[in-house]
């Protein structure tokens, strides 16, 4: 990329601030369009949301869009394994993986009960806190990992209790049969209940994605409602399916693997950790990606 295309082109001599992703173009404050997009900005040209300038951002998404051309929208998916080594995305995962040790040893501290619960909360807390802003930057076209949440603002941070009612909501059909086999007074599962509970399991995973994305991006609780949710779904299509299938391999795969390493002592739980936060990075950028890629259809803040 040449100098001179670091400079906005209608305002020469401005530095470039912004670029399109559909029509590439280079543009300052000046010439953009705010709108209210939870932060996204609008291209004058051709309406398309804006990404940050960086001259590594852009040569980055003509990788990703060539892939596209090859493989179709799900490539920038499936490049994303490669997003928590990005950047200082290596630190992040360094200092998460002793955070999530630190969750793992809370878990496992004799003393006060109530200690205990107020020390994993906020520590768990904070850490869903940094997947939500992975999910808000990967929207608005972020290529790299961002930095930890500023402490001072995670008191008035509702991420723990945004994601917690993401998963309450979504797999609340679930949760209800589980309740109702567990409390039963029969003996044994009939063959079709049991298939009943995988059905509900597997259409909450495919709800929860959209409906984490809907509210990090609303900001508001209600968005997690099948109002806001399966439309969008709908607009995707087939796609969707294909992100949600990646997430719930991803999640089991961890599954499987934690079993395995919890037999491993110490370094077991080193490697569960590091683990744990490298699949937490990369459900909050899939879930991001949702937007970044679909976002026009969707047609959340058009």
């Amino acid at each position: 990329m040449s100098q001179s295309s670091h400079e906005c082109m209608k305002h020469r001599g401005r530095k470039a601030s912004w670029f399109c992703p559909t029509c590439d173009a280079a543009l300052c404050n000046v010439c953009v369009i705010e709108a209210a997009r939870a932060g996204l900005r609008a291209c004058p040209y051709c309406g398309d949301r804006l990404k940050s300038f960086d001259p590594r951002k852009l040569r980055r998404h003509r990788q990703h869009r060539a892939a596209q051309a090859g493989h179709g929208d799900a490539a920038e998916f499936f490049l994303s394994a490669s997003y928590p080594f990005q950047g200082r995305g290596k630190w992040i995962l360094l200092v998460g993986t002793v955070l999530f040790l630190l969750l793992d040893a809370i878990y496992y501290l004799p003393g006060i009960r109530a200690f205990k619960w107020y020390a994993f909360c906020g520590l768990a807390g904070y850490l869903l806190c940094y997947m939500m802003k992975i999910v808000g930057e990967s929207a608005r076209g972020e290529p790299d990992p961002p930095g930890w949440p500023d402490l001072l603002d995670i008191k008035d941070d509702q991420s723990l209790l945004q994601v917690l009612t993401c998963v309450a909501v979504s797999f609340s059909p679930w949760l209800t049969w589980l309740a109702a086999e567990t409390w039963s007074p029969s003996t044994g599962s009939a063959p079709f209940t049991d298939i009943l509970g995988w059905v509900f399991l597997a259409g909450g995973g495919v709800y929860f994605p959209m409906s984490l994305l809907a509210v990090c991006l609303w900001g508001q609780l209600s968005a997690v409602g099948p109002h806001m949710v399966l439309p969008a779904i709908a607009r995707i299509g087939p796609s969707y399916l294909v992100v949600s299938a990646l997430l719930i391999g991803l999640l089991a795969a961890f599954r499987l693997l934690a079993e395995y390493l919890l037999g491993w002592g110490i370094p077991g739980h080193v490697l569960l950790s590091f683990t744990a936060l490298y699949c937490m990075m990369l459900v909050g950028r899939l879930t991001g990606l949702l937007y970044d890629v679909y976002g026009r259809r969707l047609e959340w803040f058009d």
